[in-house]
């Protein structure tokens, strides 16, 4: 396949089937020379605030894993691609499960995503998994299946998730945040973290979204992950 227009990687989309007869879509990033026993997989935002693979956090962090000589790996929430799930629209859908607090089928999805992402290229062990605002507690979770000791976040929401029960499972996480980040206030990160296993980054930003700052955000955290291990 040839890159995709501005990218510059090459990407295979493929169709991940769920239990329940639905599906998703999960991207794959490489480029000529990719070691495809190294994956990084990125977990994207919410799709209540639009988030999708194609997040512009999102398309760095595959980027610089290219770019770092491995494979990176994405892929939408149920619903994102239909704008529904099922016979209930996507929004609707996604703020019950906000409400509940229940992502275990979020979860599982995504680990039926990286297993199938591992079969198509053959050879990767276990991939390195960072999420990005929402997606960290995606991360973390798959990330604890997984039994990988160290994993990463992208302006977690500390004020509105717990990610502090989530935390014992690794050696080391990686929180990255901006300065002014209202999701992920660096202060409040410090207390709440304190005694915990967490090493907390400050990317010069000016606030969640990184814009014209991506691939600095990218490169933190590739370095902090050591590449993609």
């Amino acid at each position: 396949m040839n890159a995709d227009e501005g990218r510059s990687y090459l990407g295979e989309t493929i169709t991940v089937p769920l239990e329940d007869g639905l599906s998703i879509q999960a991207t794959i990033a490489y480029g000529d020379d990719s070691d495809v026993g190294r994956m990084l997989v990125v977990c994207p935002p919410n799709p209540i605030l639009g988030g999708d693979s194609e997040n512009n956090v999102v398309q760095a962090l595959l980027e610089a894993a290219v770019r770092e000589g491995g494979l990176g790996m994405t892929f939408d929430y149920r619903g994102v691609a239909e704008g529904r799930v099922g016979d209930t629209d996507l929004l609707t859908y996604w703020e019950e499960l906000e409400r509940a607090g229940d992502y275990d089928r979020i979860v599982e999805d995504s680990m039926r995503a990286i297993a199938a992402a591992q079969r198509e290229f053959g050879g990767v062990a276990r991939p390195s998994l960072v999420g990005y605002s929402f997606g960290t507690l995606i991360a973390l979770r798959c990330a604890e299946k997984l039994a990988l000791s160290t994993v990463g976040g992208v302006s977690p929401p500390i004020l509105e998730c717990d990610f502090a029960p989530l935390l014992d499972a690794f050696k080391t996480v990686h929180f990255f945040a901006a300065p002014e980040d209202i999701f992920c206030p660096l202060a409040e990160a410090e207390t709440r973290f304190a005694h915990k296993n967490v090493s907390i980054h400050t990317v010069p930003s000016e606030d969640h979204f990184f814009r014209g700052e991506e691939s600095v955000l990218a490169d933190e955290v590739l370095s902090s992950l050591a590449g993609i291990p």
